[in-house]
Parts: structure tokens; C-alpha cells; sequence
């Protein structure tokens, strides 16, 4: 898996374009500013907290608590059941089980506090290599923190903020080149959050887009690269181990992996029209930072559509489309999900946490480099824009996510609090029972 067979023309295409190798940059000590206090901000307040987001993210804990007792503890692989159980998610039971046997509840909060400042960082990452370092690409490390509920789940012990952090890297790895690595990471987000397994076709379609662009163009070529079908192997084993590793573990009738595929669901949690989830996902990360980041998403693919270089050309063009495709499709396969009352769906912000990442990105132009100009020259025009434009366009829009954030005065409510009144019922809603475990 080395990095030369996965970019083998990322040197060269820095080299044609005349660009100097990334150097730190004068903002980015704000982007660690912003990852580390929000951290900060999220593990005091989780260090202070004595309750739960709602019952799931309990017997999260629970799950993860109990499966690493069974392997540190006299008889206990006699109950390995409960570390491969489907509910709790091998892909979040397994590296949050230690925190939970030796930290309690309160090393967990940490842990999902720090996982929400990797995506902080990785996403300003990001950013800086697409357009380059900045006040833009500092302030996509601020945009994660300011999204409420994914805040709020860094409290506490759910899925969704390590499915984000698993997804969040497999972008960033993809991005820099790194493809095989990256499926890596895709494999063990299909363990966390299995619903974007179905998207795993996504990845196996850019990868096979790059390839056709390494080799000239041409599809046969291209099918018959090794790193091709090296990577869509590993996109898939890590699903395919854990049901083979689960067949001689006596796990129950609910924990079976392939259980989701043969049980019968019911629309008990409700379903709604195709729009809910976008609606929602206003409740998760309000709605200015939601518009601004579908107005990066449309700048990026504008940028892209007209094949206009962005500072970083080392980033694989399929790679950065992967961006908007993903958000588009993972919005829409949770809307198909709730509409059609399937796999228990119980339509609540809390899932579109996953994109909290890609959401972050800044809404900024990707900035080309003049022909003929010197190495530096772009860096120095990217950085003048962005301070020129600090005030007139930066500074409103924080202020309009703060006022979002603390305009209301009623509290804010989920669906699993609540009951839905026979009015909002009729919108297209249904009346939904409280959260279970059963999900």
C-alpha cells in the first residue's frame, strides 16, 4: 500500500503547475485554535454531564463495556457474543470497548470529544489542501464544532460521530492519494454505519475514474489496473470477515450480522415525506451552516465541471467529486430509508452527523495559479484574497450561525422526546413511539 502506486502522478502534476511543497501557514494556528478549544469546550462540559442523549448511546456503552470484559476476564471468551453483537456496531464496540471497561462513561464522553476534534482537524485539512491554507480552510475546523447536535453527540457514546471521524478520514486519505488506505477506512465506516455500505459503489467508481485518467483514457486499462480491484477487495473485507468471524460465535438471533436483511420492520418509528431528512438536517447543523455548505459543495463542482485546477492539483479529480456525489447520495438513501419506513428509520438529525465533515467545508472558489507565474505566487494571491475578504464575508456568516444557534428561546426538542401532535401528523409525519434498543 505505498503511496507512489496510489498517486503515481502527484509530483509530477505539482511539479507542470509550478506549485512549492505545502508549508505551514500563517492561519494555521487559528485552525489548531479552533480544534483544540473546541475540544476543550466539549470534554470539560462531557467530564461535567451526568446524563445520556437518549437510551441508544447507554447500551452502546454497555456493549462496549461488556466486550472487553469478555476478553480480559477469567471465562470470557466464553461471551464473545456480545463484542461481535450487530447492534452495537463492531466498528465502534471494538476501539471504544477499552475507554469503556477501564474510563466508565466518563472516558467514553472524552473519546467522542476527541473523535469530534480529529474530524475538526481532518476536515480543515482538507480544506487546506483544496484551496489552499487560509482563513477559508481554518474556519472548516470551526464549522464542525458549530453544528448542534454534532456538539452535542460529542458527549456522549453514539455511532454516528465515529461513522463521521471513519468517513471524514477515508475523504482526506482518498483525496491526498492515498486510495488504498482510504478503502481501508471506508471498510471499517460500513462496520460503524452499515446503511453506507450501499454506497460503497461510489468509492469503487472513482477509483476506476482515476485510473482511466492515469492511463490516457482508456476503460480496458483501466479495468485491468491491480490497485483497482486491490482496493474494491478491501472496500469489502471488512464486511465479509466480520460475518465469517461471527458464524462460530454463538451470538443471538438479534446480533446476527446478516439479521438486518431477514428481520421484519414495521413503520413504528414512523416515516414521512422525502423531504424530512433535508429538513432535519437543518436541526443538526442549522440552517446557515447547512446553505453555506451546499454552496461550497456547488462551488466545488463547478470548479470541477469547468476542470479548473485547485491549488492543490495532487488531490485525484475523482477523489475531491467523491465530496458531492457522497453527500448527495447518503442524504438520499436516508431519505428513501424514512419514506419507506425501512430498517427502523426513525428520521432524526442525529444521522446526517456523518457529513458533519464534508459539511464544514468551506463555500470558497478554488483558487488556479496564473500561467508562467512563480511558485509562490499563488500561495501569496490565495492568502491576500482570503484576508481581503475576511471581514466581508467570513465574519457575517459566523455571526449568522451564532445567532441561529442562540436566537431561540424555547428548547430545542427531538423526535424521541416527543410525541407528534395529530396537526403535524397530517403534514406528512407519523406519531412515532419512544427510542428503543431494538435499533
Amino acid at each position: 500500500m505505498e503511496n507512489n502506486t496510489c498517486c503515481p502522478d502527484q509530483a509530477q502534476a505539482t511539479s507542470e503547475l509550478g506549485l512549492a511543497p505545502e508549508r505551514p501557514g500563517r492561519y494555521d494556528a487559528l485552525g489548531w485554535l479552533f480544534v483544540l478549544g473546541g475540544l476543550t469546550v466539549a470534554v470539560v462540559l462531557g467530564l461535567l454531564s451526568d446524563g445520556i442523549y437518549m437510551n441508544d448511546d447507554a447500551t452502546h456503552y454497555f456493549f462496549a463495556r461488556d466486550g472487553w470484559r469478555t476478553l480480559v476476564e477469567k471465562d470470557g471468551w466464553d461471551r464473545l457474543s456480545v463484542m461481535w453483537h450487530r447492534w452495537g456496531r463492531i466498528g465502534y464496540t471494538a476501539p471504544t470497548s477499552p475507554v469503556a471497561y477501564w474510563l466508565g462513561f466518563a472516558g467514553c464522553r472524552v473519546f467522542s470529544a476527541v473523535q469530534t476534534a480529529l474530524i475538526a482537524l481532518l476536515a480543515w485539512r482538507s480544506a487546506r489542501r483544496l484551496i489552499g491554507p487560509g482563513i477559508f480552510a481554518a474556519a472548516a475546523a470551526l464549522m464542525v464544532w458549530l453544528q448542534p447536535l454534532t456538539f452535542r453527540l460529542a458527549l456522549t457514546t453514539l455511532t454516528e460521530t465515529t461513522g463521521a471521524l471513519y468517513l471524514m478520514l477515508a475523504i482526506f486519505l482518498y483525496v491526498r492519494g492515498n486510495r488504498l488506505w482510504s478503502c481501508v477506512t471506508f471498510s471499517a465506516l460500513f462496520l460503524t454505519r452499515d446503511e453506507m455500505l450501499a454506497l460503497a459503489p461510489l468509492v469503487a467508481l472513482a477509483m476506476l475514474l482515476d485510473a482511466r485518467r492515469l492511463t490516457g483514457g482508456s476503460l480496458r486499462k483501466a479495468l485491468a489496473t491491480k490497485w483497482v480491484w486491490a482496493g474494491c477487495a478491501l472496500l469489502a473485507a471488512g464486511p465479509v470477515l466480520y460475518v465469517l468471524i461471527s458464524i462460530p460465535v454463538d451470538l443471538p438471533s438479534d446480533g446476527d450480522p446478516l439479521q438486518i436483511f431477514s428481520r421484519e420492520y414495521s413503520a413504528e418509528y414512523g416515516t414521512g415525506p422525502l423531504y424530512w431528512m433535508a429538513a432535519r438536517w437543518s436541526e443538526q447543523a442549522t440552517p446557515t451552516i447547512v446553505a453555506l455548505g451546499l454552496l461550497g459543495l456547488g462551488l466545488l463542482v463547478r470548479s470541477l465541471w469547468r476542470r479548473k485546477p485547485l491549488v492543490r492539483p495532487a488531490a485525484p479529480a475523482a477523489g475531491v467529486w467523491l465530496i458531492p456525489t457522497w453527500t448527495i447520495a447518503y442524504l438520499a438513501l436516508h431519505s428513501v430509508f424514512f419514506s419507506r419506513g425501512m430498517f427502523a428509520h426513525g428520521g432524526e438529525g442525529r444521522y446526517m452527523i456523518p457529513l458533519s465533515g464534508l459539511l464544514a467545508l468551506p463555500p470558497d472558489h478554488p483558487i488556479a495559479p496564473t500561467a508562467g507565474a512563480p511558485a509562490d505566487s499563488s500561495a501569496s494571491t490565495a492568502r491576500q484574497l482570503s484576508q481581503a475578504d475576511f471581514q466581508a464575508r467570513l465574519l457575517p456568516r459566523l455571526a449568522s450561525s451564532m445567532c441561529v444557534l442562540t436566537s431561540s428561546k424555547k428548547p430545542r426538542v427531538y423526535p424521541h422526546e416527543v410525541r407528534l401532535s395529530p396537526k403535524h401528523s397530517e403534514s406528512g409525519a407519523s406519531t412515532r413511539k419512544p427510542a428503543s434498543a431494538a435499533r
